[in-house]
């Protein structure tokens, strides 16, 4: 039987290519806010997708328009229209991550947040899975970042640290910092990460206050 390890969400950034639709249409109204909250591929016609997006802001007529009119838009459909709120659907070519994500077995949190010519999203699954996946040769050449890395524990258990927490806590672990007695000191862990006592001393800190925030009670 497989032995049972916690799933990841990691939540990432990268920029959107130029070609993108989703792009243009965010470039050309910086002020919408504009999110996905469900994409759906559509079977034997490539990377094409349905999608529901919603869309915060005003101007909507010229906004509609833009969508429609963009090349990349095969199909637009108005759900619902609001003072501040536009609900659409879009058929349209998905991004390659979508797909790349799929191929790996793992979820793609939504909304998916588009902002700044950038995409704000998390994916969800196993270590070893979300490591082939930020490995892919087509996800290298986005230029991701990592914005945060969570890590799901049994009993609704959440562990939330950045990358650099998660790798100093890690190293910690590893060089039995937390064993009793203590196999390495503050000091002797802070030269091996080649940084000040003070500045490992705070980071440890850091993640124990996380860690006690987030157990259920």
């Amino acid at each position: 039987m497989k032995k049972f390890e916690p799933g990841l969400s990691i939540e990432l950034s990268f920029k959107i290519p130029l070609d993108m639709w989703v792009g243009q249409i965010n470039r050309k109204f910086p002020n919408i806010g504009f999110k996905f909250l469900a994409i759906m591929p559509i079977e034997n016609q490539g990377f094409l997708c349905n999608c529901i997006i919603s869309y915060v802001g005003s101007d909507f007529k010229a906004l509609e328009y833009s969508i429609k009119t963009n090349p990349s838009v095969k199909d637009y459909q108005l759900l619902q229209s609001r003072p501040i709120e536009l609900l659409c659907r879009i058929k349209a070519k998905g991004h390659i991550i979508y797909f790349v994500a799929i191929e790996y077995n793992l979820i793609v949190e939504f909304p998916i947040i588009i902002k700044d010519n950038k995409a704000y999203f998390k994916i969800v699954g196993e270590r070893e899975e979300i490591d082939k996946f930020l490995d892919d040769s087509a996800i290298q050449e986005l230029g991701f970042k990592i914005l945060k890395i969570t890590r799901y524990e049994k009993e609704g258990f959440k562990l939330s640290l950045t990358p650099r927490q998660l790798h100093v806590f890690k190293r910690a672990k590893v060089e039995g910092y937390y064993k009793i007695p203590r196999k390495i000191t503050l000091t002797e862990l802070a030269k091996k990460e080649k940084i000040s006592k003070s500045t490992l001393s705070k980071i440890i800190q850091r993640i124990h206050r996380n860690i006690i925030s987030n157990i259920p009670i």
